[in-house]
């Protein structure tokens, strides 16, 4: 839950609906809610944002395997790990791309920092 949300629900005193306890029932209200959105002209993105949340709709993922920064971390035994996704709409097109997660001591974090450093200077030699 992103912190505006977070604001809102302790300045109005709500509560926060448990988006990992998705029922039948919540998909075809929100479904519902999605065609009334439509007729009255809301934007794509946004209807395509709420069929996302509500697990209407899975879309596309970036593998988190492929990311250069998970490599490179896997490379030197540190662990990271997703921890939830944002979405991003281009050219109507919508995918998820994942957060990551990622402590270690400062030492760790150091000698992962030379690698990558150490990986762009043997790639930069190699273009002379």
């Amino acid at each position: 839950m992103d912190a505006k949300t977070q604001e809102n629900l302790r300045k109005h005193g709500g509560f926060a609906f448990d988006f990992g306890d998705i029922k039948d029932d919540h998909k075809k209200a929100v479904e519902e809610a999605i065609k009334y959105l439509k007729e009255k002209g809301v934007d794509e993105g946004t209807l395509n944002d709420l069929k996302l949340k509500f697990q209407i709709e899975s879309l596309p993922k970036f593998d988190f395997n492929k990311s250069l920064m998970v490599q490179f971390c896997k490379k030197n035994n540190i662990s990271i790990m997703e921890q939830g996704f944002v979405t991003e709409t281009k050219d109507g097109k919508t995918k998820l791309y994942p957060i990551c997660g990622l402590v270690e001591e400062v030492r760790v974090l150091d000698r992962l920092f030379e690698s990558i450093f150490n990986a762009g200077v043997k790639a930069a030699k190699q273009i002379k």
